[in-house]
């Protein structure tokens, strides 16, 4: 149990960090990066799982040109996929 005690403890600091982060173009900087570092390594596509209420999360990666993908069996998550093209 540990380690999900350990991962839940993160994920509630990188809330805080982004919160305070808000608004500064950081978020950006760091996908944009990450985008890169994932093309260089011959990644086709990125993807992720984002809780469907998370309106702000959803409006960036849409921004990002990621596909917003809803599962009739999963109401609370949707799946967002980017292909990456060189």
């Amino acid at each position: 149990m540990a380690p999900i005690a350990a991962s839940q403890r993160i994920v509630r600091d990188v809330d805080f960090l982004l919160d305070a982060w808000h608004g500064s173009g950081v978020a950006s900087i760091l996908m944009a990066a990450l985008m890169d570092a994932a093309r260089e390594r011959g990644f086709m596509t990125m993807e992720g799982t984002v809780l469907a209420t998370n309106r702000r999360m959803l409006k960036f990666v849409r921004r990002l040109g990621f596909a917003v993908l809803f599962d009739a069996g999963d109401l609370g998550t949707v799946r967002v996929v980017l292909p990456l093209r060189r």
